[in-house]
């Protein structure tokens, strides 16, 4: 009888289930008591769950983190508390705004000679504005 094959403890954590299948390339693991008797498989598409699941609460875990005593659910967050988070933010960027309209009024003229160049201008602002959420979104993942 061959005795070196790998198991999962029924006592481990579905995380340590993942990790073995995917250490050894696994499509099932057995799960074992204490004793080494065999309680039943844990398959791929279980563990599939589980990283779902996980990834999942990762993310409304960053979420809440903008709103202070809000993780587990961003979606019940009082709106003053959202407005608190995001308002800083916001001010900032008109701010911004502000900065990049004059830069533009700079080059007026320019635009007046070259009237196609007006043409590129949403899709500076729109370029700005995707980079802006994707840089947001990341923040969430590092907070």
């Amino acid at each position: 009888m061959r005795k070196d094959f790998v198991v999962v403890n029924s006592n481990a954590d579905q995380k340590e289930a993942a990790e073995v299948l995917m250490k050894f390339d696994l499509t099932k693991v057995p799960v074992v008591d204490e004793k080494g008797r065999m309680l039943g498989v844990v398959t791929i598409d279980d563990i599939v769950d589980v990283i779902n699941e996980e990834s999942l609460e990762e993310t409304l875990a960053g979420l809440g983190k903008i709103v202070r005593g809000y993780i587990d659910n961003y979606l019940i967050a009082p709106i003053l508390s959202l407005y608190k988070a995001r308002a800083p933010w916001i001010l900032a960027l008109i701010l911004v705004d502000f900065f990049t309209a004059s830069i533009v009024a700079l080059f007026e003229d320019e635009t007046a000679k070259y009237a196609i160049l007006a043409a590129f201008l949403p899709i500076v602002i729109d370029s700005g504005g995707n980079i802006g959420s994707q840089a947001a979104s990341l923040l969430l993942w590092v907070l």
